[in-house]
């Protein structure tokens, strides 16, 4: 990970979702091929995290039983290591050590191991985002019943 990104990138894209004209400013010419598909994923990412938080809001004050949950995780489906179904699995839901050590170990490549802490760092900025969903606080508290139900004849 060069000093460019562990500085000024993925530190923006920990704060909030990077639009291509912010990009733009800080990116160099041969950053797109690599580190726009990243922004457009945690890009993705912080959406999911404020869809998850309005819901809850308007949950709140439901007169309704609703079911919330976060995103399920999708956990890489192939053996073989895919930068690509990686930053997937990140995308969906926020991912353990124990995960990551198993992707590492058992499906990544030696050229991903190579680069094991960019990866770590993505995994720990994307989990840092999935944190202000509060899944846990979601997974406590999974329906809530109406104060009072009406009869409809």
């Amino acid at each position: 990970m060069n000093k460019w990104e562990r500085e000024t990138f993925l530190p923006k894209l920990k704060a909030k979702p990077m639009t291509e004209k912010e990009y733009s400013k800080i990116a160099r010419k041969y950053d797109y091929k690599k580190h726009d598909k990243t922004r457009l994923v945690f890009n993705e990412i912080h959406s999911t995290v404020q869809t998850v938080n309005k819901v809850q809001e308007i949950a709140k004050n439901a007169p309704l039983e609703i079911k919330l949950q976060c995103p399920t995780v999708e956990k890489m489906s192939s053996t073989k290591w895919s930068r690509n179904s990686f930053l997937a699995e990140l995308k969906s839901g926020p991912m353990s050590d124990a995960r990551f050590d198993e992707i590492m170990n058992s499906k990544g490549a030696s050229h991903a191991r190579k680069f094991i802490n960019e990866y770590n760092t993505q995994r720990k900025v994307a989990n840092t985002i999935w944190e202000k969903a509060d899944c846990n606080k979601l997974a406590e508290v999974k329906t809530k019943t109406a104060k009072s139900k009406k009869k409809v004849h």
